[in-house]
């Protein structure tokens, strides 16, 4: 399973990587510390709450979960970090208010 898993995941290019090489291409500072954190407890969300227990079969099932999962972590799910507001919201809030 690990290693079918490993291999979807690769595929559509969100699997394992080098911490070294993210620090050198997003540059070493403050800012992209706290973004690699965000970025990080994403993909630890996306794999433990849809990837780890849904039973991909194929790379095209792989994507169309992800794409659902990404819907519904937007839109739909509410985030503590933004004070039980969906992300989606804060977004167009923000939009409206610099437009």
């Amino acid at each position: 399973m690990k290693n079918k898993l490993d291999f979807l995941l690769n595929q559509v290019n969100i699997g394992t990587y080098n911490k070294c090489e993210t620090i050198e291409i997003i540059g070493f500072n403050i800012f992209s510390l706290n973004h690699n954190i965000i970025i990080e407890r994403f993909f630890r969300t996306l794999k433990q709450n849809n990837i780890y227990i849904s039973d991909y079969q194929t790379i095209k099932d792989l994507k169309e979960g992800i794409k659902a999962f990404m819907y519904k972590y937007n839109f739909k799910r509410f985030h503590l970090s933004l004070n039980y507001q969906k992300p989606m919201n804060i977004y167009l809030d923000f939009i409206q208010k610099t437009a």
